[in-house]
């Protein structure tokens, strides 16, 4: 992305178009277990995965996973001995767990697929905004993200607003996970100001309720 320089700071809504056609994955675990017991896992449990939202199977080649139209074509994953099944950059999504065999004494198959979610609230992006470099006649592309020697020209664009729209035009906040959009320390330290009471107990917020499991307030060890 590029940011032509001017000699006033100017609002401009930059519009850029890209290929919304990333495949995203994650990893997926299937324990298998006894339902009375969960403690004891179940050995040898055969499953055929179909990945819902497309209705293609999961074939797995030399350790890559791979998607196929037909359920003979796909591969029949076992429990190991921890009653675990492992997949690794697995597409995300909805999945349902075919049971083909159980070969636990007193077992049954479960003849109705298991539906699994493998999806992620949120996904990480990066990049760089820099300026652009005049050379003669030629606008140049900064390089500072390019190597890692310093260049006297090298200036980064600082203040720049990003929101982000998906494929359907919907827009959202870009926002940082690593402590850039709130300092915690000062975050806390209103935290308390505001919920502190003199017995050294600590009033939850309404808002925050929810995410301390319906905690209202904190008390003090004695």
């Amino acid at each position: 992305m590029l940011v032509k320089t001017g000699d006033k700071p100017t609002e401009t809504e930059i519009n850029a178009d890209f290929n919304y056609d990333i495949t995203l994955t994650k990893n997926l675990e299937i324990y298998k277990v006894d339902s009375r017991d969960e403690k004891l896992p179940l050995v040898g449990v055969g499953f055929v995965l179909q990945n819902k939202d497309t209705n293609k199977y999961v074939k797995q080649t030399n350790g890559i996973l791979s998607y196929v139209d037909n359920r003979s074509e796909a591969t029949e994953f076992m429990t190991d001995s921890n009653g675990k099944i492992k997949f690794e950059n697995l597409i995300m999504g909805t999945y349902v767990a075919y049971e083909t065999k159980n070969p636990n004494y007193g077992y049954e198959i479960i003849k109705d697929g298991i539906t699994i979610k493998n999806i992620q609230k949120y996904i990480k992006l990066s990049g760089y905004i820099w300026k652009d470099v005049q050379s003669g006649k030629q606008t140049v592309r900064n390089d500072l993200y390019k190597d890692d020697e310093y260049d006297v020209n090298d200036e980064s664009f600082n203040g720049i607003t990003v929101r982000l729209k998906d494929k359907d035009g919907n827009k959202y906040f870009a926002h940082t996970l690593n402590n850039t959009v709130v300092a915690p320390p000062r975050m806390l330290i209103a935290f308390l100001e505001n919920n502190l009471n003199e017995d050294g107990s600590i009033n939850i917020p309404e808002a925050l309720q929810p995410y301390m499991d319906g905690t209202k307030i904190l008390m003090p060890k004695k």
